[in-house]
């Protein structure tokens, strides 16, 4: 075979290899819409850019016409990992709408490459008689793959307690007890209960405070416990520390809300001034909140609680959200 045509296609095949890796990172990826499989998807950098890394570690020891230390290619591979890893995420921000760059997305590329070549270098042959050396790679490759799978645990470890806190949908007790619940247009504080509102010494709740201008605002709980069709009650336990009746709306979504008012359960909620109460809602009344079909207790996806913020705009404190 023509030796000129060898060597342009030894040229050619990075290339060949980055377009493709660029088509992946501009098309439209549903990583679906929980926070667990978003994070899976940022974790998978890691072993993508180990693969790249190495790819290219062997394209240098192709196509480098003149000797090089071993050290240097290896040095060489990771900086075009990351530089790949750098243009991959200029490339989605700039040519996409439904992709997004992340630094720490290029930090878990480099973290993937490190690994890759780190597990590839323990196993070249001039290294089987430096243990130390070698020790010290597989160290390298370890903490770059622990450190990619650091967010995946943590992320799990608020799953696990979502899970372990049933029936209640959130506590406050930590953080990771309400990690799931959002504010939109308010601010959310940490607060002892005033009296007379307490039941118990040093009683904690969270202050929902309106801000800014816009109409709607409240607390969003995204990922809540999805089945709860073995349970009768959502329970709700507020209090509206105002001088005049508070007004809220409860917004309830499953997985095949079609994002219309009438696809959803929906229902105001009056509570009086200067007033602590539970509400209790029935959960064959939220299965038939949509107007065309029954809402799907076995996938519940959000639950809202917000202010119409046309009248008043007034803090209330959310003491716990639970199913009995």
């Amino acid at each position: 075979m023509n030796p000129r045509f060898l060597l342009a296609h030894r040229l050619s095949s990075p290339w060949l290899g980055l377009a493709a890796l660029y088509t992946l990172l501009l098309l439209p990826l549903d990583t679906g819409k929980t926070e667990l499989a978003q994070t899976l998807s940022d974790a998978c950098h890691g072993p993508l850019f180990a693969l790249v890394a190495i790819l290219s570690l062997k394209h240098l020891r192709k196509t480098t016409l003149v000797a090089e230390p071993s050290i240097r290619l290896y040095l060489k591979a990771l900086l075009i990992a990351m530089l790949l890893g750098t243009l991959g995420e200029a490339a989605q921000y700039l040519f996409t709408t439904t992709r997004y760059a992340q630094a720490n997305d290029v930090l878990t590329d480099t973290l993937g490459a490190i690994a890759g070549l780190s597990w590839f270098a323990q196993r070249e042959p001039s290294l089987q008689s430096k243990p130390r050396i070698k020790t010290w790679l597989v160290t390298a490759a370890t903490i770059s793959i622990g450190l990619i799978a650091l967010p995946v645990a943590h992320t799990g470890i608020f799953y696990f307690q979502r899970w372990q806190q049933l029936p209640a949908l959130i506590t406050l007790k930590s953080s990771a007890g309400y990690h799931f619940l959002h504010t939109g247009n308010s601010n959310a504080k940490l607060l002892n209960i005033p009296a007379p509102w307490y039941r118990a010494t040093h009683e904690i709740a969270l202050l929902i405070s309106p801000h800014g201008e816009s109409r709607w605002a409240g607390v969003t709980l995204e990922e809540p416990t999805p089945n709860w069709s073995t349970y009768s009650y959502l329970v709700l336990e507020l209090i509206n520390p105002n001088e005049i009746p508070l007004e809220l709306n409860l917004r309830i979504d499953d997985r095949k809300h079609n994002q219309e008012f009438n696809d959803r359960f929906n229902r105001p909620l009056s509570i009086p001034a200067q007033t602590r109460i539970s509400v209790k809602i029935s959960l064959s009344d939220i299965a038939q909140g949509p107007s065309t079909r029954q809402l799907d207790t076995h996938k519940i996806s959000k639950l809202v609680l917000f202010e119409d913020l046309q009248l008043h705009r007034l803090p209330f404190y959310l003491c716990s959200m639970r199913l009995e």
